[in-house]
Order: C-alpha cells, then sequence, then structure tokens
C-alpha cells in the first residue's frame, strides 16, 4: 500500500513541474512585451526630433503625429485623412523623415 502511494506520487512530480514551467514560461513572455513596450516608448520619447505634432514622413506617406502611447503611435495622413497606427515596439522599423521649418523637406517632388 505504501509502495502504490509512492510510485503515484512520483508520476504527478513530472507533470506538475511541466505545469509550473509552463505557466512561468508564459509570464515570462508577458513580461517581455510589456518591456519591449516600454523600452521602445522611452526611446520614443527620448528622440528629441519626434513628438506630438510634429509633420513627417513614414514610409512614404506624409502627415504628423496627432498622439502617442505607450503601445502606439498615431499618424494622421494628409492625402486621405486617415490615421496610421504603428505599435510602438515596432516604430524603429519604419522610416522616418522629419519635416522642419522653413525647409521645403516634405514637398513629395523632393521624396
Amino acid at each position: 500500500m505504501e509502495t502504490e502511494i509512492l510510485f503515484n506520487t512520483v508520476k504527478l512530480i513530472p507533470w506538475s513541474v511541466l505545469l509550473q514551467l509552463s505557466i512561468v514560461s508564459i509570464i515570462a513572455l508577458i513580461l517581455k512585451r510589456y518591456y519591449d513596450n516600454f523600452a521602445s516608448y522611452f526611446m520614443f520619447r527620448a528622440n528629441k526630433d519626434l513628438g506630438k505634432n510634429v509633420k513627417v514622413i513614414v514610409n512614404g506617406h506624409k502627415g504628423y503625429i496627432t498622439f502617442f502611447t505607450w503601445r502606439f503611435i498615431y499618424v494622421m495622413i494628409e492625402d486621405s485623412k486617415n490615421e496610421l497606427v504603428i505599435p510602438i515596439s515596432r516604430w524603429t522599423t519604419y522610416t522616418w523623415i522629419v519635416c522642419r521649418n522653413g525647409k521645403n523637406v516634405c514637398e513629395k517632388e523632393d521624396i
């Protein structure tokens, strides 16, 4: 009788360890996603050229930044009046051209 209890507990240990490891890995992936979002947000905020109401050209689309959060950057496209929503963790993969005041950098012919 005692040996059966011992064998049953030995058989249950790997499943409980597997369950614990899977829970820990899911929590680690969620925390990594939040870390990536916050790190990208602080990189965006640290960039002195980018911010709210700044005219930009993003991947060939002329517009201006309307709002940004720790999850998304919202760019209003001037041609179509649509809003481009960029995930904050992917903003570095886009091509950004900042339009300065007094310069013709934002003209379509210059792109």
